[in-house]
């Protein structure tokens, strides 16, 4: 796929891939993430995966479960709960949560597990040193972000503890030093740039003088890990995994919200949005294991695709009647009139994630930065940044052995980015303190299966004499209810990273890419999307 902007033809493996056939270079619809040599998308989830009934923690793989449904059953539509898990109780919780405050904010403000760059603070008369960190605090729900925030200090009621943003410096992920995490700040947002603003934020400083954690966060551009995945459906072999949500690159995109996409063909510049209503994996072709076990790591094709109305500000490229589209998402007001881009309103695109080049500002904010930033030019705000980013990442980002990964594929945030600890607390697959079987243990008396939970009691104290012994006291393990857990903090397994890989088909020339139409795969009707209430 080849993608023309201001700068000329970009020639990395993010945008082109060389002896395949261009049947579809211009098309923004070539679904399947890109990979190089070696093929394959890294999995390094939580806990490490053991691709069969349970994984190495105990816990029943519900989606190893759902896909031997499909193969005895031929067809499947579940939702996807994993009740047993205290990881997903957790993350539950958590998604919920930040729904809420989604729905409160602008999509200017950062939020929690993106990566952004950010300083210290300014002496006077001396440049400020960015850094490349990930958000692992935002302000508590009494001190929300304004506008005015975003280039200077404004009063707040709460210290900068609450008030502002604690950023951890961000490791390099192609080692096992992650000794920078240790490294944070709680900084006010008018210190916070967003990564799409690389260039603009570091013009004029050499590359050797950079802060080493940019050069770490730029490597990670090429992650991705789904979030909230709610639902699987599909006919044998094929089928489909459900999400609320992405982490792409430095950002955090959710079902929706205004996202900009990528030009295509011959465009120079960004003329179209998507406001997605889901996010699709789908695997085609799933073979069984040797042992007979069907895993999904077998399978012909994967594709990671947004489904939604798209809108464009082109009337030339609207394949509908020229009538301004209404209803349109608050983010969208300020930048002119939006067309739908299709020939039906209601019609739906799917659009590949690659295509994605990430999260709509309102024009408000983005005169905040640039006053003299006509409103076109800001839906292309940073977009050179980020294809520089990308294809650093898809070119460096390698595991511990030095082996190339290009795009990467993480089961969490934390496994994308090769996460050892957050807010201070290990996670992932350095987490030394998970006791699964016990959070097991606890979730079934919660949910009544158990009448109470049996915990071990305060080790003996030294005894001085026999006297304990003669009186017939025994230190025995306590029979207790535990009471509810107030927080669980991590995510993953015992031991060291372990990796996985999952071969990809990199032929263009499959059948299967034939729904194209004029750049888009037409979104299949999903009857969940219409019931499922969009979030801002």
């Amino acid at each position: 796929m080849e993608y023309n902007s201001q700068e000329g033809i970009c020639e990395c493996r993010f945008c082109k891939h060389p002896g395949k056939s261009s049947r579809k270079s211009d098309s923004r619809s070539s679904s399947k993430p890109p990979s190089s040599k070696p093929k394959g998308l890294g999995i390094r989830g939580r806990p490490p995966l053991k691709r069969g009934p349970v994984d190495d923690e105990g816990n029943p793989n519900v989606i190893c479960r759902f896909l031997s449904i499909l193969q005895q059953e031929g067809h499947i539509d579940r939702r996807i709960e994993e009740r047993t898990c205290m990881d997903w109780r957790v993350e539950t919780l958590v998604y919920e949560d930040a729904k809420q405050l989604r729905a409160s904010q602008s999509s200017f403000v950062p939020r929690i597990g993106e990566l952004v760059l950010f300083h210290r603070g300014i002496a006077k008369d001396v440049r400020p040193v960015w850094l490349g960190g990930i958000i692992t605090q935002v302000p508590i729900h009494s001190e929300p972000v304004h506008l005015n925030d975003m280039t200077q200090e404004t009063p707040k009621e709460h210290s900068i503890n609450s008030s502002g943003f604690r950023i951890e410096c961000y490791p390099n992920p192609n080692t096992r030093d992650k000794s920078f995490s240790k490294q944070y700040s709680y900084v006010p947002m008018h210190h916070i740039r967003p990564m799409m603003l690389l260039h603009d934020v570091l013009k004029g400083v050499r590359i050797e003088d950079w802060h080493p954690t940019v050069q770490h966060v730029m490597t990670a551009m090429g992650s991705v890990s789904c979030v909230a995945r709610y639902k699987i459906k599909g006919d044998w072999p094929n089928f489909s995994m459900f999400c609320d949500g992405l982490y792409l690159g430095s950002e955090a995109i959710w079902a929706g919200e205004p996202l900009r996409l990528m030009p295509r063909g011959t465009e120079k510049a960004v003329i179209d949005v998507m406001v997605p209503d889901f996010f699709v994996v789908r695997v085609h072709n799933v073979e069984p294991e040797p042992d007979g076990s069907i895993t999904g790591n077998r399978a012909k094709k994967i594709h990671l695709l947004a489904v939604g109305h798209v809108y464009t500000i082109d009337q030339a490229s609207s394949e509908g009647p020229l009538t301004e589209a209404t209803n349109l998402h608050p983010t969208m007001r300020g930048y002119g009139p939006w067309y739908h881009k299709s020939r039906l309103a209601d019609e739906k695109y799917e659009t590949s994630f690659t295509c994605l080049l990430g999260r709509l500002y309102t024009y408000e904010a983005t005169q905040k930065w640039y006053p003299a930033l006509p409103p076109r030019e800001a839906l292309n705000l940073g977009m050179a940044s980020v294809r520089t980013s990308r294809a650093y990442a898809t070119s460096y980002r390698t595991d511990y052995s030095g082996t190339h990964l290009g795009w990467y594929w993480g089961e969490d945030r934390a496994a994308s980015l090769d996460l050892a600890t957050f807010n201070g607390i290990e996670v992932g697959e350095y987490d030394r303190e998970r006791e699964p079987n016990k959070w097991r243990e606890i979730l079934a008396v919660l949910d009544g299966f158990k009448d109470r939970l049996v915990v071990e009691g305060p080790p003996p104290p030294p005894s001085t004499s026999n006297a304990d012994n003669k009186a017939g006291i025994s230190h025995r393990k306590s029979s207790l209810v535990a009471p509810p857990m107030a927080q669980v903090d991590g995510e993953g397994g015992r031991g060291g990273p372990v990796r996985e890989v999952i071969d990809l088909d990199d032929d263009d020339d499959d059948d299967d890419d034939d729904d194209a139409i004029d750049g888009f795969g037409r979104g299949e009707e999903e009857k969940h999307a219409a019931k499922r209430p969009r979030m801002a």
